[in-house]
């Protein structure tokens, strides 16, 4: 894995991290993914198909043994979900419950989670691992990034282009959009957001 383009550059394509054949195992256990829709992907359904891909080993490579996922969300757009989303980073935890901790504020009740502003010292150490379930092209409404913004460069967007079964890895501090997609054609994203460290203050992720 090219960690160094991924630090350097804010992302990284890491052509068929998995498996059409694994996808497809995905698919069978969480049989509602298949419908193009944005909402919360429940962690227990997932570690079971986890543990049979290698995902964890490699981000274990990249951010250390303690890795897992925090955060598992559907980013879907086709049939009914023709959205779009202006330049922004991802400065969110989702926790249990909210507690007064220093640097953790604008508290939003999710309903499954809590939804909070973390401390950007916090939010430089999640690596976000986008897998694609659908091929992504110009007509689906692509991820658009700008390459070096999480370190405060400014340079030209480009727009991320995928196949089924490929990631893009991403700091979530990495300046990022999203197009209305021209097709109603299915480009369903599986977001997952890893760390090692555990939060303080008594916080506690809300995946576990």
């Amino acid at each position: 894995m090219e960690f160094e383009a991924l630090e350097r550059e804010g992302w990284w394509h890491w052509p068929q991290a998995v498996e059409n054949s694994s996808l497809a195992a995905l698919e069978a256990a969480l049989p509602w993914i298949t419908t193009p829709s944005r909402r919360p992907v429940p962690l227990a359904p997932l570690n079971a198909w986890l543990a049979a891909t290698d995902l964890a080993t490699r981000m274990g490579e990249c951010l250390g043994p303690g890795s897992r996922v925090v955060r598992a969300l559907l980013m879907a757009k086709g049939e009914g979900q023709a959205w779009d989303i202006g330049w922004h980073r991802d400065t969110t935890f989702a926790v249990k419950t909210p507690k007064a901790v220093v640097g953790f504020d604008g508290w939003v009740d999710k309903g499954p989670f809590w939804q909070v502003q973390a401390p950007l010292d916090f939010v430089a150490k999640v690596r976000s691992l986008r897998l694609h379930l659908d091929d992504s092209g110009s007509d689906t409404g692509p991820l658009l990034v700008k390459p070096g913004s999480h370190r405060g460069e400014e340079r030209d967007p480009v727009a991320l282009h995928a196949q089924r079964g490929d990631a893009i890895l991403m700091n979530p501090l990495l300046l990022h959009a999203s197009e209305r997609p021209r097709t109603r054609a299915p480009r369903r994203v599986l977001h997952l957001e890893w760390a090692d460290f555990d939060l303080p203050g008594g916080l506690e992720w809300a995946w576990f």
